[in-house]
């Protein structure tokens, strides 16, 4: 029997180079079309095989530029007139890509902005987009942001690491057309183009490959190095020079009042600071702010040089060479003069260095103080002294940016500084206490602290004094915080390693978990509520990462302590650990404990009253699961049945509650379907697979195809969830026997996945791999081998060589080669995957029984009985009793084993003559 791995892809009629799958578009017979009303956007719809599968209309083109226009801009016209006309598409190149490279404190990105503002004025209909190339992090995250503000389809129910796919696949349609991609401080040539490692802690794509190269489309890069932008394809590269003189004092004279100036020799002053505008900038604000004159800040320029020599000492030797002695100077009396003037100030730019340098929410800098001394007391001044600005990016203003040399030197200071340990620990538990909690997390939110959180996290540690506790992670402040901020960081670790368990960074939720379980095992306790809130949570991310070993053994023990402190009782807590571990039980195979755990937890749920209905529901439902993975179907869909008129029931109770009037069945349903109430559209779809697991494929077909419509009329074609439910649908045209369906199906959702969420994503490959079995029962063997490598490499890839889903992949390859006749591979392939099996899983998981019964139909094939006899006795244990064997692995392995037992007699047979 063909195994069914759980990662599969298309392969449409149309092929990638590597042979996946590939959206096209088709038109044939009639044409077809969509209606709309009045529209100011543009409309953007595909046809495939004559029907629209997708239609998306957006709103005017925009720009996403984080900072404000600068009006006291000074010349650059020839620089500007240059970008102009190298942006423009030629005989040569449709696609244009521009480098913009020059000093640090040069004003790269002020000549950037200044441009797009005058191209937005000129051009409304360009779209422009602006992305922090600093590192992997800020490009990610700025591209998230492009997929929120621009509504890419799909975009908020994707993983940050599907992101960069969904915006690649956006920026080429011609209907964002045209777009320029800024990729603003771009310094290390390299970054682009490094082998990422995903959130999973696999390999992915480098960045460079989400940087479209189309005509609909041009690129403007800014960066200290030349040769990043060579490496991107930059056609032409523009220095950028220092002010020229008379331009360098205008710039000074806009800045600082006339009568602070006088006749002072301004040019003394301007080639003092190299011509360059971010010094300028500071000296402008110091003489203002002091106020003093230009001869005297002349003279403490002179004077004031040790902090900037060592500073430069520190900034050439360990992060930036070319970093001019005058913005490192005039930073530094701006620095001092705020000291004297600002102190609170002082305390909150320090605070600042431990977060991320972009979007810092204004929640965070107000901790403890009040609206009116927060304005004149601490941001006021850094507002003044162009330390902090507020971003263009945000609707509201109480959103901050720093600039990077100014959060580069004041991180230097700040490290230097006795105050050091009291900023890191304010700025963690500010970060700490604003997190949403794990059990109630507002997404928006985690999405806009996560940069902070990982700056703090990484920026500061804590260590306990307990033995048993791991040692503290690398930490830039060698420290051990007082209790309320180590408490804080365990808060902030447990509650951000639940969000980025979510959006699919499992290693890093996994370390993030495990540290949160250990600080709070050795500062409250083993047995307190929250360190046992912790070791769950770590738990469920030992179970995200493939070890479900290990999720068991700390679920278990969960299990035990919370029980323990209930002194055999039962509490909410209790119940959610002990359905969590069901689901863990049974990825390991443990049916009999997973059956007797899931009857318990149903019965003390239901216990709770009506107060619990919508929790009791989801634990009847892992039930359900139980009974389906132990083969009692028809038990399963009893419960499925009762749950789906139980939510029809409160469906009707909640209209006549909100004075709604009374609907037929049929538009209650249908209704009641798209907007999933209560999940109804999730546990109709549960029931049709049941009635396929059971033979009732007509009623699975009607069932699941009712979902599927509710979920495109909600979501749209696109959306992965709709698409998630057409493979479950494609799965019952296969049993069906309708493999032309299902293969046409197949093909469409794999495709689709693949474009939205990127062909290396696990969704994508499960859709495919079900795919390469529509093709083995169709006799396209050749595709099918061809498709089943490529996926048995990407899920290698993504999801590790030992993952269960890369194992299953890997035997459904073994059976195509046995089905093609290539039995020396068979066998070679189906002993490698046993092998990893009963090492990763246990001997006596089901997927060993079912790589067992594969590799002895190849050994059949083969003519080699005697080893068939051998692996039996050695795998499936077949002296035990058949029929105990038959009820506790379900269906699809009984007809393995029936298989089995064929081979067996076959060898009798043989053995006998």
């Amino acid at each position: 029997m063909p195994q069914k791995a759980a990662e599969n892809e298309t392969a449409n009629d149309g092929k990638t180079k590597n042979g996946g799958p590939q959206a096209y578009v088709k038109l044939s017979g009639r044409n077809y079309g969509s209606q709309v009303g009045i529209n100011y956007g543009s409309i953007e719809q595909y046809i495939l095989d004559g029907r629209v599968v997708k239609l998306v209309i957006n709103g005017n083109p925009f720009d996403n530029v984080p900072f404000t226009r600068d009006d006291n801009f000074i010349g650059r016209e020839l620089i500007r007139e240059e970008i102009e006309g190298s942006l423009q598409p030629t005989d040569t190149s449709s696609h244009p890509r521009v480098a913009l490279v020059g000093l640090p404190g040069v004003g790269k990105t002020q000549i950037v902005v200044e441009y797009v503002a005058r191209l937005r004025r000129d051009s409304p209909d360009t779209w422009v987009f602006w992305v922090d190339a600093k590192n992997e992090e800020t490009f990610l995250e700025s591209y998230h942001a492009l997929a929120k503000r621009a509504e890419i389809p799909g975009w908020d129910d994707a993983k940050m690491d599907d992101i960069p796919g969904l915006v690649f696949e956006w920026l080429k349609n011609d209907l964002v057309s045209p777009w320029l991609l800024i990729l603003d401080g771009n310094d290390d040539a390299n970054m682009l183009f490094t082998e990422r490692v995903t959130g999973a802690g696999k390999r992915g794509k480098s960045l460079v490959n989400y940087i479209p190269d189309t005509s609909n489309g041009s690129i403007l890069i800014t960066s200290r190095d030349v040769k990043a932008g060579k490496g991107l394809g930059a056609s032409v590269s523009i220095h950028v020079p220092p002010l020229d003189k008379d331009d360098a004092v205008e710039l000074l004279r806009k800045k600082v009042p006339k009568e602070m100036i006088g006749d002072a020799d301004i040019g003394g002053l301007v080639k003092k600071l190299e011509y360059l505008p971010l010094a300028i900038t500071h000296a402008a604000t110091y003489i203002s702010e002091t106020p003093c004159t230009v001869p005297e800040y002349l003279a403490v320029l002179e004077d004031e040089t040790e902090f900037a020599s060592v500073l430069a000492t520190e900034v050439n030797g360990k992060r930036k060479t070319d970093v001019p002695w005058s913005v490192m100077s005039s930073w530094t009396l701006s620095f001092k003069r705020l000291q004297e003037r600002s102190p609170r100030a002082v305390e909150l730019l320090q605070m600042i260095c431990f977060l991320d340098r972009h979007n810092i929410p204004k929640m965070l800098l107000q901790q403890g103080a009040g609206k009116v001394n927060f304005l004149n007391d601490m941001v006021g001044p850094l507002l003044r002294f162009s330390f902090l600005s507020r971003s263009k990016s945000q609707e509201e203003d109480d959103v901050y940016e720093m600039p990077s040399l100014v959060h580069l030197f004041s991180s230097i200071w700040t490290r230097e500084s006795k105050e050091a340990k009291h900023a890191a620990g304010e700025a963690l538990k500010a970060v700490s206490a604003h997190y949403p909690p794990a059990d109630d997390s507002d997404e928006d939110l985690c999405r806009q602290l996560s940069s902070h959180t990982r700056a703090v996290l990484k920026a500061t540690g804590t260590a306990t004094n307990s033995s048993a506790a791991p040692a503290a992670p690398a930490v830039q402040l060698n420290t051990v915080f007082d209790d309320d901020t180590a408490k804080a960081r365990a808060a902030l670790l447990h509650n951000a390693s639940s969000y980025e368990m979510d959006v699919g960074n499992v290693k890093l939720a996994e370390k993030w978990a495990d540290e949160a379980w250990q600080i709070r095992k050795a500062r409250l306790g083993e047995d307190d509520t929250k360190t046992l809130e912790s070791m769950y949570n770590s738990a469920r991310a030992y179970f995200e990462v493939g070890n479900s070993k290990e999720a068991v053994r700390r679920g278990e023990e969960v299990v035990r302590r919370f029980r323990g402190k209930m002194k055999g009782g039962t509490s909410e807590e209790v119940l959610i650990a002990q359905n969590t571990l069901v689901t863990f039980y049974l990825d390991v195979g443990k049916w009999a404990e997973a059956e007797t755990l899931s009857k318990s937890v149903v019965e003390a749920s239901t216990q709770l009253g009506p107060s619990a209905q919508t929790d009791t529901w989801d634990r009847k439902m892992t039930r359900v699961e139980v009974w389906r993975s132990i083969g009692k179907h028809e038990l399963a869909q009893q419960l499925v049945e009762s749950i789906i008129d139980e939510k029809r029931a409160q469906i009707r109770k909640d209209r006549e509650e909100d004075g709604l009037p009374a609907a037929s069945e049929e538009e209650e349903e249908e209704t009641s379907l798209c907007e999933n109430t209560y999940d109804l559209a999730d546990t109709l779809l549960t029931l049709a697979l049941i009635c396929r697991d059971r033979g009732m494929f007509g009623q699975a077909r009607e069932y699941a195809e009712k979902v599927v419509k509710a979920k495109i009329q909600t979501y749209g074609e696109t959306h992965p969830n709709p698409l998630r439910c057409q493979i479950s649908l494609a799965l019952i045209y296969q049993e069906q026997g309708e493999l032309a369906e299902a293969k046409s199906l197949g093909q469409q959702v794999t495709a689709q996945l693949s474009t939205t969420l990127g062909q290396d994503h696990p969704e994508t490959l499960t859709s495919w791999s079900d795919l390469v079995w529509v093709y083995e029962k169709l006799g396209m063997l050749e595709v099918a081998e061809k498709d089943a490598k490529i996926i048995e490499r990407l899920s290698a890839d993504v999801l590790g060589e030992d993952h269960r889903q890369t194992l299953l992949t890997r035997g459904n390859l073994a059976s195509i080669y046995r089905c093609r006749g290539k039995l020396a591979e068979a066998a070679e392939l189906g002993k490698q995957v046993l092998r990893m099996r009963e090492t990763t899983l246990g001997r006596d998981h089901p997927d060993v029984l079912i790589g067992v019964t594969n590799l002895a139909l190849t050994y059949q094939k083969q003519g080699r009985y005697e080893d068939v006899r051998k692996l039996f006795r050695h795998g499936a244990g077949l002296d035990e009793e058949e029929a105990g064997l038959f009820a506790r692995y379900g269906r699809e392995l009984l007809g393995s084993l029936t298989l089995a037992l064929v081979i067996s007699y076959t060898y009798w047979r043989h053995a006998s003559k």
